[in-house]
């Protein structure tokens, strides 16, 4: 067993986050048509609602709001992926919000038999507003 946890820094991981994201809406309008069967609209064609959230991750935001209660949130990105495939995507060419403005919220949920395997990824991104900056 591991008597260590691992150290964990957020700012580096929203760092790493910003330098290795690709904004599929550009990728997927200007240099290649986005995958078969996947869905992609922008922000303003399907609004991202926070009541929309899968209750694990509501819960997250809430307790995160409870901590930081002058911050307001808008959502500006979302993606589904199933098995590794991107299957919806509501992005517009705006670049992620600045890293001190950024919100991330995720979950990934998996099934797996010995005939079968499936692994659900949903991923939100949000700008954080009001309030200092949380860089």
């Amino acid at each position: 067993m591991i008597d260590k946890e691992m150290a964990f820094d957020p700012l580096e991981f929203v760092r790493e986050y910003r330098e290795n994201y690709v904004n599929l809406y550009s990728l997927w309008t200007t240099v290649e048509k986005p995958p078969v069967d996947t869905e992609l609209t922008t922000p303003a064609e399907t609004p991202i609602m926070e009541k929309e959230l899968p209750a694990p991750l509501s819960s997250l935001l809430a307790d995160y709001l409870k901590q930081h209660s002058e911050a307001s949130i808008s959502f500006v990105k979302y993606m589904r992926s199933e098995n590794g495939k991107a299957v919806r995507v509501i992005e517009d060419d705006s670049p992620l919000p600045e890293e001190g403005e950024f919100l991330s919220l995720g979950m990934t949920t998996t099934l797996n038999t010995s005939q079968e395997g499936r692994v659900v990824t949903e991923l939100f991104v949000a700008k954080l507003g009001g309030g200092p900056a949380m860089s």
